[in-house]
């Protein structure tokens, strides 16, 4: 079954309601399973932990909330930064013939998958909608 990726900044996007799970579902018209490492929950609590902006805070609390039932959470302790777990793991699900996408609005991250042949998924502000980018992987 084909996997998508989220990214902390997903999450809290999610937390946020800026974006659903509904409109993965419309944008990728095909059944999937979400995921996540976790080094991008790690991520999260360290933000939450570190930050004064009680809003920030509630949006990731939201954010995991959200996530909680809903999201498989893949254990990598042993990659601590959350964007190189993320592409370690895209790679790895790749290469073990899984279908793949990341939803990461993070240009560098990005960036790499797309030198991988990993299709993204982001989040575009001008028409408030997820897009898909795999135009080059062709």
């Amino acid at each position: 079954m084909t996997k998508v990726i989220l990214d902390s900044n997903m999450i809290i996007m999610l937390g946020k309601g800026i974006i659903t799970i509904s409109m993965f579902e419309d944008l990728l018209e095909q059944k999937f399973n979400l995921i996540t490492t976790s080094s991008v929950i790690d991520e999260l609590k360290k933000i939450s932990e570190q930050n004064k902006n009680r809003i920030i805070n509630i949006n990731i609390k939201f954010g995991l909330n959200i996530i909680k039932n809903k999201v498989e959470i893949i254990e990598t302790k042993n990659v601590t930064d959350a964007d190189d777990s993320i592409f370690y793991t895209s790679l790895d699900l790749k290469n073990k013939g899984e279908v793949v996408f990341v939803a990461t609005n993070d240009r560098e991250l990005r960036s790499r998958l797309r030198i991988a042949k990993i299709p993204t998924i982001y989040y575009r502000d001008s028409k408030s909608k997820l897009e898909l980018e795999w135009k080059e992987l062709d």
